[in-house]
């Protein structure tokens, strides 16, 4: 039974991170859906703990199951009932009688073996991305992205917001901090996607996170990791987020591993922050931090040609950074996700957007505002429909998420640089993949 131990998750390529187990070929016959679509919540005791499971089928049948909101493994469709029946608490004479599978017994214990190894140790971080999407031809009709990255606003709209998500079958919520949030509404706000039984986490300036105690209470209410953004060096750093939240970084991610929950740290790439990487992966091993997420800022042609360390990247640019970025785990004890590249018009927008984030931590995920507006992680900033207002399903047929279901229910490459996971999501060079949020 093949699972990762803590250090094969630190130094293990990403296209080998989503595992692909019991997923026969499609012609098989014992292949018919019988669990409902939808996302299964459970939380299970083992070795005297409990760990969390999120089991979330597909339209087909298949599904992902996700352990201590940190591992991930593809089941397929028999593979997927067996697991739903066991975490049901389904007596095994009863599903080893019902479940037509060649060798049942064996997919008992392959599914049993699985439930007790996954999330070992538990890190409490997901990872999801489309840079090894579905190993297949098949058509995986996904029923909704994995993650939604919400602006917090009135406390009525949002835990409204945070049900509909959880009843479309998102079982990941990004909190998106802002200095105009107060830390009470913004510790309600995580407590209240827990309750739900959703995977949490935070993205925030560490400066805003200092006061407050804000950190520890956020870890009594079960958050599970914080993203706080890094400027790489000093110089860039002050100037990007300022002087006060340079000082505070450091605290701040102790606190948070201190807390039990995961540091995550969002890297802007900008002509400097490239250049000073390699000598900074020593400071990300001095914080103890594993996992980074990266956005490339891109210039359109009217940038200035002086060029500077805070100039965007060139369009040309951007393959080789993506490759730059994707080969760090080789070499590092890093997992890394590539963010949408985000499109500056001049200095001020880029300084704007770098504070702000990118619009959504990864290709499987939509961003929400404080009004219930659905925005996809590419293209312009164009809502695609109101989750108040609207069904999910209707928002999800939307044009603007097209691209995206094809990328992912089926394997892409371009033959320029076949290679290169991340191209499964959209080629960093291609302007239809950008971020454009002006």
């Amino acid at each position: 039974m093949p699972h990762f131990t803590g250090d094969d998750r630190m130094t293990t390529a990403w296209t080998k991170r989503i595992k692909s187990w019991l997923v026969p070929s499609p012609s098989a016959p014992h292949l018919a859906p019988n669990v409902p679509p939808g996302i299964y919540h459970y939380q299970c005791e083992r070795d005297s703990e409990y760990i969390r499971f999120h089991l979330r089928i597909e339209p087909n049948g298949e599904a992902l199951l996700i352990a201590g909101a940190s591992e991930v493994a593809r089941l397929s469709r028999v593979g997927a009932e067996a697991a739903k029946r066991l975490l049901d608490a389904e007596d095994r004479n009863a599903l080893v009688a019902s479940i037509k599978h060649p060798n049942v017994q064996n997919l008992y214990r392959e599914v049993t073996s699985l439930l007790d190894e996954l999330g070992r140790p538990n890190s409490r971080f997901p990872i999801f991305n489309l840079s090894d999407p579905i190993d297949s031809t098949r058509d995986a009709k996904l029923i909704a992205p994995f993650q939604a990255d919400v602006e917090i606003g009135e406390p009525e709209k949002l835990h409204a917001v945070l049900r509909r998500l959880w009843d479309a079958g998102i079982p990941h919520v990004r909190l998106l901090h802002a200095p105009t949030v107060r830390t009470s509404e913004l510790v309600r706000a995580a407590e209240h996607a827990e309750d739900i039984g959703m995977i949490a986490g935070v993205r925030a300036l560490a400066n805003w996170l200092h006061p407050d105690r804000q950190i520890n209470q956020l870890a009594e209410v079960g958050l599970d990791y914080v993203v706080c953004p890094w400027g790489m060096t000093q110089d860039l750093h002050r100037e990007l987020f300022g002087a006060e939240d340079y000082e505070a970084l450091p605290a701040v991610l102790e606190q948070i591993r201190q807390w039990e929950m995961t540091p995550v740290v969002e890297l802007p790439l900008v002509a400097e922050t490239i250049d000073a990487m390699i000598a900074s992966m020593q400071q990300l091993t001095d914080w103890q931090v594993s996992h980074i997420e990266c956005f490339a800022l891109v210039a359109p042609e009217t940038w200035p040609a002086i060029r500077s360390s805070t100039t965007p990247f060139a369009p040309a640019e951007l393959k080789q950074i993506a490759a730059f970025i994707e080969e760090l785990p080789d070499e590092h004890p890093l997992q890394t996700i590539w963010l949408p590249p985000l499109v500056c018009r001049d200095y001020d927008s880029l300084r704007e957007r770098v504070l702000q984030g990118p619009r959504a931590g990864g290709d499987v995920t939509v961003h929400v505002d404080v009004n219930g507006e659905v925005f996809p992680p590419r293209g312009p900033r164009i809502s695609v429909g109101n989750l108040l207002h609207e069904s999910w399903d209707r928002i999800w047929q939307e044009v603007a998420f097209r691209r995206f279901r094809e990328h992912v229910e089926a394997n892409t490459r371009c033959s320029d640089c076949p290679g290169l996971a991340i191209c499964a999501a959209d080629c960093p060079s291609d302007p239809r993949g950008w971020t454009v949020d002006d």
